[in-house]
């Protein structure tokens, strides 16, 4: 007998947080679904601090700058976190690497602070995607997507290293 429909394949990617333009809060609301999601899988403290500050670069950006709704994506491999913001603006900007010690002076009272304190110094816009470069260490980038674009960053799970610096995943 022919089977007249397929089962679902399970989906890749699980949406943490969906929101509209006008939503109040959402790189707060996406840093605290994030943290608790990484903190699960064990990644270490300040790996988490450093997807928090890229989340919020994302979200901030998507909001600033392309048409929602968006949302907030995670997807897990063998060796990664892949975090990404899909929003529905086609335009992919471009991500360069920038040297963060010398857009961010380190005050020594800021020291061991993280993600609240460096968050607090990055107040004038665009340095973000090159924030996010530079915390990603290179692993990090933008997709089109079937509705729009993906801006994206992994994040090594704690059992492997990333497989792979750049690029689509």
């Amino acid at each position: 007998m022919k089977r007249l429909f397929r089962p679902r394949r399970r989906s890749p990617h699980r949406t943490l947080l969906a929101w509209n333009s006008g939503a109040e809060h959402p790189a707060g609301a996406a840093r605290q679904l994030l943290r608790h999601f990484l903190a699960e899988l064990r990644v270490d403290d300040a790996q988490i601090d450093d997807a928090l500050v890229m989340t919020s670069e994302l979200v901030t950006n998507a909001v600033r700058h392309a048409q929602g709704p968006y949302e907030l994506r995670i997807r897990r491999t063998q060796a990664e976190v892949i975090v990404e913001v899909h929003d529905r603006t086609c335009h992919i900007p471009v991500m360069q690497r920038l040297p963060v010690e010398k857009l961010i002076p380190v005050q020594d009272h800021d020291r061991g602070s993280g993600a609240d304190a460096l968050l607090a110094r990055v107040t004038e816009s665009g340095r973000g995607l090159g924030i996010v470069a530079s915390l990603s260490v290179g692993c990090a980038g933008g997709r089109r997507t079937p509705t729009g674009k993906a801006m994206w960053f992994a994040v090594p799970t704690p059992s492997c290293e990333p497989t792979a610096q750049g690029g689509t995943p």
